[in-house]
């Protein structure tokens, strides 16, 4: 593969300080060029730059050691490729955040779009799970792609919920881009790509799904995002990371507001009370975005698809269905997912499936019989 060496340097800095992109930046600037700064001494970092001279010394032999060629050749051969800076596919909202990565790793095509970040909780309650797939439904008409973390909970049911009603869908991982996590959303994670989904990642390749990986990720979700929508989340969530780094960026931030004395809405109703917006339907979302995303509506032909009725049940659905319809007072999503030992995404994907199809339908958490079989 034939690359120029300063592409090939910015891969080097780039594996050595993609936690601290701060200094990577730093670095560039004070030496104008990537490459020159491979060609310091670590006496010279520490003298010029004022990076710590064991760090110095770690960084020169990391990157003499790093094969960046072979990094890129990986990259093509699993569909993905590494984008720059500088390069016209570098999601352009991201390079006005404060500490933009020099460069990420994509696997996908990112269609021109406006992103919308949906952050919550791993474990979203029936009405978190429902109000995520009802106002997905709703901004479907616009051109408009979900972003999301392909965690479980809110995230794999933004992901799905988008692919079900056409809009594109982006996952940033917090792992290499050759590494699913968690397992349980591997499905998820190879049909992406397949069904115009976008992964994309910081990290490097093969790097593992490390605690602190997570917040560096969540930057991201906000940063090549117009605005971001929690739905749910204690004060403790990941989601609520996510949403202070909206906050820093310049993002709207809105929230699904929930029950006062729910734990999973305490993060969302904190965030109204200090001034995000309310967000109870659709068009909540597509207010947070410039004036020409009202002008963007997809085709009629898409438009229709999320009216489709499913003519006849199979596989898991009719078991779902049977399962419901013989009970006496409705099921939780909960109860349907201990019965049929399945998780959130795939449990909200058939419920979903059967509330538009008019076999089922909901109320106050519970799912019932239409009996129109």
């Amino acid at each position: 593969m034939n690359v120029d060496e300063e592409r090939i340097s910015l891969i080097k800095l780039h594996n050595f300080f993609y936690l601290k992109p701060s200094w990577a930046w730093r670095l560039i600037n004070l030496y104008e060029k990537a490459s020159e700064v491979l060609k310091q001494a670590p006496a010279a970092l520490f003298a010029e730059a004022g990076l710590p001279l064991d760090e110095g010394q770690r960084f020169a032999k990391k990157v003499s050691s790093f094969d960046a060629e072979k990094e890129l050749t990986q990259a093509d051969r699993m569909g993905a490729k590494v984008v720059f800076f500088d390069d016209d596919d570098y999601p352009s909202l991201l390079k006005e955040i404060p500490d933009p990565p020099i460069l990420i790793y994509i696997k996908g095509k990112m269609k021109p779009s406006w992103p919308i970040g949906i952050v919550g909780t791993r474990k979203p309650s029936n009405y978190g799970v429902r109000s995520c797939v009802k106002l997905i439904k709703e901004i479907s008409p616009f051109n408009i792609s979900i972003v999301s973390g392909l965690a479980r909970g809110i995230d794999s049911v933004a992901h799905e919920s988008a692919l079900k009603f056409g809009l594109q869908t982006w996952a940033v991982l917090g792992t290499g881009i050759d590494i699913c996590y968690p397992r349980e959303n591997k499905k998820l994670y190879a049909r992406m790509p397949e069904t115009g989904g976008v992964l994309i990642s910081e990290f490097p390749l093969g790097s593992p799904p490390l605690a602190y990986h997570f917040p560096r990720r969540n930057r991201i979700i906000s940063g090549v995002s117009h605005s971001v929508l929690v739905i749910e989340g204690g004060f403790s969530s990941g989601a609520l990371i996510t949403a202070r780094f909206a906050l820093q960026q310049g993002r709207e931030l809105l929230a699904l507001p929930g029950n006062i004395d729910s734990f999973q809405s305490a993060g969302p109703n904190s965030f109204i009370k200090q001034g995000a917006a309310l967000c109870s339907e659709g068009l909540d979302i597509i207010s947070s975005l410039p004036a020409e995303a009202f002008l963007e509506k997809k085709s009629a032909r898409k438009e229709e698809v999320q009216e489709e009725k499913i003519p006849s049940l199979g596989g898991l659905a009719n078991r779902v269905y049977e399962f419901i319809a013989h009970s006496q007072k409705g099921l939780t999503l909960d109860e349907i997912m201990k019965e049929f030992k399945i998780g959130v995404p795939e449990a909200s994907g058939v419920v979903f499936e059967l509330e538009t199809g008019g076999y089922i339908s909901n109320s106050e958490g519970k799912y019932s019989s239409n009996s129109i079989r």
